[in-house]
């Protein structure tokens, strides 16, 4: 089941039950230099934490996803893993696959590549050091220059306090990401 009316700002115990019987949230990524609309957008942040569920969220403009090119922004951590099992689906109906680790760190790229190849997903791998862009816009440049029209990637892997202060993946992908991204915490 997909579910994408949130019922706006006022989400209730009803519609938070609504959302844990789905498979997958669609809501609209936030629009955060548009002032008159951020009052009736849905908290993205609470909606990705609190739902339990992955959550697509799609850009101001865009009306359509193939998700036949797909890039996932791959860091070791519960919340990647995470969404990289909400995400096979998806996966298993693309054509190309992309894991991008930009973790000077990260090596799990090819054990991840590998686990989706159990699962009928072939899977191609691409590490490089951050730029001083920041990592979202890596993703986002990368998925571009691949023709990919989705990034799946984990939500929150810091808190977001700490993300709210000094900034980070998700908040970054979530202000201003002109591609899908799907998210699972």
């Amino acid at each position: 089941e997909i579910v994408s009316d949130l019922g706006g700002p006022r989400r209730n115990a009803a519609t938070l039950a609504t959302l844990a019987s789905a498979d997958l949230i669609v809501a609209a990524r936030p629009r955060r230099d548009d002032k008159a609309f951020a009052p009736m957008s849905a908290d993205s942040g609470s909606l990705v934490m609190d739902a339990g569920r992955p959550v697509l969220f799609v850009p101001p403009k865009v009306d359509y996803l193939a998700a036949k090119c797909v890039v996932i922004g791959w860091k070791d951590s519960r919340e990647a893993r995470r969404a990289v099992w909400d995400s096979l689906p998806l996966l298993r109906e693309s054509k190309e696959v992309l894991i991008v680790s930009v973790d000077p760190e990260e090596h799990g790229a090819k054990d991840v590549a590998a686990h989706l190849g159990c699962h009928g997903v072939q899977a191609s791998t691409l590490h490089r050091p951050p730029s001083a862009a920041g990592i979202a816009d890596d993703l986002v440049g990368i998925a571009q220059q691949q023709g990919a029209d989705l990034i799946v990637c984990g939500a929150y892997g810091h808190s977001r306090a700490r993300e709210w202060v000094l900034g980070g993946v998700t908040h970054d992908l979530l202000d201003h990401s002109p591609l899908c991204v799907l998210m699972s915490h």
